[in-house]
């Protein structure tokens, strides 16, 4: 290997040792004993309340894809006011894509993109006592422009892609239609949990129907 690349390894390595060391530091992660009798990691990150606040989420984004093992446990704390749906399908993939174990945790009333965000990991998902969801449909706002035309329409389509594959199975048919006709919905968590209950055990019904019919 060349000096320069050596170099460039050498820096690689830091920076990635940097990192770590950083948001070891920003989530200051306990250290837990598993089943198995392994040390590991349990790290809490606590969403902030505007899914606007990029720094935050930048790091919670980082700590999901880079900065945790398949051995590591991570608590992820949700309530807040909703906010940018770039960054919410950010944090989602990041969650879908972590090796970690993950348990998202409803501590306080959700509403748009944070209700986004619960519903996306709902197979995960502890909803704390008092709290309430809230739906609305997509609210983008038009500049003016070609090109904040067209990332407004593209944001459009991602939401609706998101709203259908993680709101929509929890809703009516009623509920969403009054959601995308502008009016705000709102759930109670003790709801929703049975919602939820109910999908998840419909869908293992499923899931063991399909599985005898192919025996």
């Amino acid at each position: 290997m060349s000096k320069k690349g050596e170099l460039f390894e050498l820096l690689s390595e830091a920076s990635a040792s940097s990192a770590e060391e950083y948001l070891d530091h920003k989530f200051n992660p306990d250290t837990i004993t598993t089943d198995e009798g392994e040390e590991t990691k349990l790290y809490h990150a606590y969403m902030p309340t505007e899914v606007d606040e990029y720094e935050e989420y930048y790091d919670i984004v980082k700590l999901l894809r880079s900065n945790c093992t398949s051995g590591n446990f991570i608590k992820l704390y949700v309530a807040g006011w909703g906010g940018c749906t770039m960054l919410g399908t950010s944090l989602i993939n990041a969650i879908n894509a972590s090796p970690a174990q993950i348990q998202t945790i409803v501590t306080g009333d959700v509403y748009s993109m944070h209700t986004v965000i619960a519903l996306s990991q709902a197979k995960n998902l502890i909803i704390e006592p008092g709290v309430q969801f809230m739906f609305h449909e997509s609210q983008l706002g038009v500049v003016g422009g070609v090109s904040n035309n067209l990332r407004d329409l593209l944001a459009a389509k991602n939401s609706d892609r998101m709203m259908n594959k993680h709101v929509k199975p929890y809703l009516t048919q009623k509920e969403f239609d009054e959601m995308n006709n502008g009016l705000n919905i709102y759930i109670t968590g003790t709801e929703m949990k049975k919602r939820i209950d109910a999908k998840l055990q419909f869908k293992t019904k499923r899931t063991k129907k399909t599985k005898v019919d192919n025996v």
